[in-house]
């Protein structure tokens, strides 16, 4: 997966902003961001544990849910569902 596909599936999502950094946002809230070749999508606790587990070479946990996502080794359909989980957590 390519910086750039992860940019399109985080601007697909309804609402959702792309500031700066650059992350992505939907009001003020950031659900991901990019940075170099990595990802980072903010899911819940059981979500981050489901996504190490499964993908271990994909996923590193961070705190409070920050989850990297190596891009290189990235599925486009899971990084897709982690990005609406993150997505719907940050919307409320």
């Amino acid at each position: 997966m390519t910086l750039e596909e992860f940019r399109e599936l985080a601007l697909e999502l309804t609402g959702s902003q792309q500031g700066t950094n650059p992350d992505f946002r939907v009001g003020k809230k950031v659900f991901a961001s990019l940075r170099r070749q990595c990802g980072m999508v903010k899911v819940d606790a059981a979500l981050q544990q489901d996504l190490l587990q499964q993908y271990p070479n994909t996923f590193q946990a961070g705190p409070d849910g920050c989850t990297q996502v190596n891009l290189e080794q990235a599925d486009r359909e899971v990084v897709a569902q982690a990005l609406q989980a993150a997505w719907r957590r940050a919307r409320g």
